[in-house]
């Protein structure tokens, strides 16, 4: 039977609403993707919606906390990207990416001796964890009561020249880092060791 009432459009719209659920395994799956994409277009706002349709469905999928703690990051909400990654940890307390991800929140925070212990514990259960390696570089170089910071940063940074991270080369990922860095430390001293940095790593390649 056809629908021929002024309700017509909401009818149409509540079919296609229907039709358009996926199986419930399917489905955190689909709104993980929808997340994905909008984190790396930095869509942010959409990628939080997309991640917590999914987190409703799949309750334990950690990489859903540590996807949406990031995003909550990168808009400013540090406290809710706490709490995503402290549930993340109930669920799995020996997880390196999220001691990764609670040191590169840090650094946001400003807090780089938490910054470098949580990267340092990442490090200690999976020591070829290159992403926080990176980040432990960069929680050196922004510290400005660490002495030798830049001498720091080059340390820990320097085994990793030529090792790829996921699709980025060491040299791609630090780059974009410190352009991103750089936004969020406008400072003369910090813009002059991520300078310093950049440059190195000019030499390095």
């Amino acid at each position: 039977m056809i629908c021929i009432s002024k309700r017509c459009l909401v009818c149409t719209l509540s079919y296609w609403l229907l039709i358009a659920i996926p199986t419930q395994a399917q489905d955190w799956q689909g709104y993980y993707q929808a997340g994905r994409q909008a984190h790396q277009q930095q869509d942010y706002q959409a990628a939080i919606a997309a991640y917590s349709q999914a987190l409703a469905l799949a309750p334990n999928e950690i990489k859903l906390y540590r996807l949406r703690a990031e995003a909550w990051q990168y808009l400013g909400y540090f406290k809710e990207a706490h709490q995503d990654i402290q549930t993340a940890l109930a669920l799995a307390p020996d997880k390196p990416a999220l001691y990764e991800a609670l040191g590169w929140l840090a650094i946001y925070e400003h807090d780089f001796p938490a910054a470098r212990q949580a990267l340092r514990q990442a490090l200690r259960l999976d020591p070829e964890y290159h992403w926080a390696r990176l980040n432990l570089g960069h929680a050196y170089l922004l510290d400005p009561q660490q002495p030798q910071a830049y001498a720091l940063a080059i340390m820990t940074w320097r085994p990793m020249r030529g090792t790829p991270l996921g699709k980025l080369t060491f040299a791609q990922a630090l780059s974009k880092d410190l352009k991103r860095l750089g936004l969020l430390f406008p400072d003369t001293a910090s813009q002059a060791l991520l300078d310093a940095a950049g440059t190195w790593l000019q030499h390095t390649e």
